[in-house]
Formats: C-alpha cells, sequence, structure tokens
C-alpha cells in the first residue's frame, strides 16, 4: 500500500493516462486510484487510517508508541 505522485496514473480502460500524479495503491499489483491531496496533515491520516485497515484486516494490532527511549 502507498500513496505517491512519482508518476502519471493509467486510466483503468488502458487509453491514456489522467493529468493528475497524485494517487494510492491498495496492493503492490493495483494500477492506482486518485487521489486528491488537500495537504499534509489529510495525507498522513488517510495513510494511517489505511495501515490500520489492513493491519485490522490481517488481525495484527495497530500499537502506537508514543514513550521512546534512544540508546547508544
Amino acid at each position: 500500500m502507498g500513496f505517491d505522485n512519482a508518476h502519471l496514473l493509467k486510466r483503468r480502460s488502458g487509453r491514456g493516462k489522467l493529468a493528475a500524479a497524485d494517487h494510492w495503491h491498495r496492493t503492490t499489483g493495483d494500477r492506482g486510484r486518485p487521489y486528491v491531496f488537500k495537504s499534509a496533515e489529510q495525507l498522513l491520516d488517510d495513510f494511517f487510517a489505511e495501515v490500520e485497515r489492513i493491519l485490522a484486516e490481517r488481525s495484527v494490532p495497530f500499537d502506537v508508541v508514543t514513550d521512546v527511549e534512544e540508546g547508544n
């Protein structure tokens, strides 16, 4: 899963490419789905919501670690 704008998104019909580059891939094999970029904050919210959805789908706990000690 990933959000990117590194390349133009191909149309699902296979006829040419869409003008917008912002899109996301649900899986590694997904050709991409359009994504409307609004802000960096919204992008992070959307990214982590999708990560949480995938983990829940796979029965993997989603724990946020907030207290991290730096080691040497």
